[in-house]
C-alpha cells in the first residue's frame, strides 16, 4: 500500500510541477548510480581510520604511536609544527587525540625532541628515509 501512495504522489508531482521532472531524472541517474557500490563499500565508510592509507607515512607512523601509546594530547616539533600538510594531516587524523602546544607528549624528529624530555620510541622508514619519527615525554 506504501509503494501505491508513493508512485500516486510522484505522478500527481509530475502533473502539477513539470518543471520537477528534469530534476527527477537527475536525481533517479544519480541514485542508480550511488547504489551500485557494494555492501562492503558502504561498509568501509564506517571503519574507523578508513582513508589513512593515502596519508604520508610519516603521518601514519605518527598516529599509529598516539594510539598505541594512548595519548590524550600531543605536540608536534619545530620542523612538523611549521609544515602545514604535516601539522594539519596530523590534527585532523588524530582526533580526538588533541593537538596542544603546552602537551607533555611531543611528536616529530628524533633530533628535534627536547634533550629535557623521556625518550620513549622512534621509527625509521625505509619509504622515506631521511625521515624517522620519534616520541618523547617531557615533564
Amino acid at each position: 500500500m506504501p509503494t501505491v501512495i508513493t508512485v500516486t504522489a510522484f505522478i500527481a508531482a509530475t502533473l502539477t510541477f513539470p518543471w520537477l521532472v528534469p530534476n527527477i531524472k537527475l536525481m533517479t541517474k544519480s541514485l542508480s548510480t550511488t547504489m551500485r557500490f557494494s555492501t562492503e563499500e558502504w561498509a568501509n565508510l564506517a571503519t574507523p581510520h578508513i582513508g589513512e592509507n593515502v596519508l604520508p607515512p610519516r603521518i601514519q607512523v605518527a598516529l599509529n604511536i598516539l594510539r598505541v601509546q594512548k595519548l590524550e594530547d600531543f605536540r608536534l616539533t619545530p620542523s612538523w609544527q611549521v609544515d602545514p600538510l604535516l601539522n594539519q594531516r596530523i590534527t585532523e587524523a588524530a582526533y580526538p587525540i588533541l593537538h596542544r602546544e603546552t602537551s607533555r607528549n611531543v611528536i616529530g624528529r628524533l633530533r628535534e625532541l627536547p634533550q629535557n624530555c623521556q625518550f620513549v620510541a622512534a621509527y625509521y622508514m625505509k619509504q622515506e628515509p631521511d625521515y624517522d619519527v620519534a616520541y618523547s615525554r617531557c615533564p
